[in-house]
């Protein structure tokens, strides 16, 4: 099981946020991968595919939101570690 926390570093709120398994550097291989919310315990998507996009709606100044990805089908993710700043004006 893995995390991602997505921080919104603005003054403003932020909407339209996504981003894919691949973006991320990992590497499905046919594998499902189910999506869940941290901060409310809810289902949020499931990934089919490294192409897959996870979104984000919207984000008030400086929230966050913490997603887990836990594999459905018994084989291990294969992740490397990146870490993302993204600026958008």
């Amino acid at each position: 099981e893995y995390v991602a926390v997505v921080v919104n570093w603005r003054e403003l709120p932020y909407s339209g946020f996504y981003f894919s398994m691949k973006d991320l550097g990992i590497e499905m291989e046919g594998q499902h991968v189910e999506v869940l919310d941290l901060y409310t315990g809810k289902h949020a998507s499931i990934l089919m595919g490294e192409n897959d996009s996870v979104s984000v709606d919207v984000l008030p100044s400086h929230g966050s939101k913490v997603l887990r990805f836990k594999q459905m089908n018994g084989k291990k993710i294969q992740w490397r570690f990146k870490c993302y700043t993204i600026i958008q004006e």
